[in-house]
């Protein structure tokens, strides 16, 4: 099995709550929405130092900022997609679905 394929499978969606130890321990980072989560992971997984160098200038890989983690303590129930990439986890900030708020929606 490739690595970008291995990857795909292990892409899925979480919690803000399930990703704070993550955070706690400095290995929880935010991909820009514009960046493909598996292209990265793909970069970080095979050290493309180059690649991930050149998204953390431009702030596109970076750790949680205060205000989102406040606002994952505030609301962990807030959707991400997720890859975990040992020793690190990358994140996608996701919308709310449109029923996530209604009481008794699936």
């Amino acid at each position: 099995m490739s690595l970008e394929a291995k990857l795909v499978a292990e892409i899925g969606d979480c919690l803000a709550g399930d990703v704070h130890a993550h955070s706690q321990r400095g290995a929880l980072f935010v991909v820009d929405s514009a960046l493909s989560l598996l292209e990265v992971g793909v970069a970080v997984a095979e050290d493309d130092v180059d690649r991930v160098s050149t998204w953390i200038a431009n702030k596109q890989l970076q750790r949680p900022s205060q205000r989102q983690l406040a606002r994952w303590l505030v609301c962990p129930d807030a959707p991400l997609r997720s890859l975990i990439v040992q020793p690190y986890v990358l994140v996608h900030e996701l919308e709310p679905s449109p029923t996530s708020d209604s009481k008794g929606s699936n």
